[in-house]
């Protein structure tokens, strides 16, 4: 296809409020740019937490049994973004490119916070955020973003055994009073 009609299809997108697809035809297509990350950094979709991801970094020094140190890329999309979960350690999100991400974060005694991870510092975004060990977090696009490239770091490493994906109702039941919230960072 033409760029000027990937343009202008593009265009038919963001006004069908579909952002970062591009509309073909009743097809609908991968915005090319997120294409081409995706390609670039070798990305593969995360399975149950939702996004894409590669793991850039694994340390060769270990703390018992896994290594000390891990970090990946992430990236999002307004289809495929981190849905709740929580891991036993600590989480530190880095913002690289795109458009700025809403995350939540409800801790284990049920504080929640929602904070913008991004670079416009003087707007309140911060470039890194960190989520505290055993807190429930979510990460998805503020509305109308097309994508955003992401990493994240963590000490020891992720191992496969440290996720826990939030089972809905329970979480819901167990903070009733976040339910608007709990629901808006949720998807399958």
């Amino acid at each position: 296809m033409r760029p000027y009609l990937q343009y202008i299809w593009l265009v038919i997108g963001i006004l069908l409020n579909m952002p970062g697809k591009i509309v073909v035809a009743n097809l609908i297509m991968e915005d090319p740019e997120i294409r081409k990350i995706k390609e670039l950094l070798q990305l593969d979709p995360l399975p149950g937490e939702g996004g894409f991801f590669r793991r850039s970094y694994t340390s060769e020094t270990r703390a018992g049994y896994q290594p000390m140190a891990s970090a990946i890329y992430y990236l999002i999309t307004p289809d495929s973004w981190s849905t709740l979960h929580r891991l036993p350690k600590d989480e530190l999100y880095h913002f690289y490119a795109g458009n700025p991400v809403q995350m939540m974060l409800l801790s284990p005694q049920g504080h929640l916070e929602e904070r913008v991870l991004g670079n416009i510092i003087l707007t309140g975004q911060s470039p890194q955020i960190l989520v505290p060990a055993r807190t429930w977090q979510a990460a998805r696009l503020k509305p109308g973003g097309r994508y955003a490239l992401l990493g994240t770091t963590m000490s020891p490493a992720f191992v496969e055994e440290d996720l826990e994906i939030a089972e809905i109702e329970e979480l819901i039941e167990e903070y009733p009073d976040y339910r608007n919230t709990i629901k808006k960072y949720w998807h399958e």
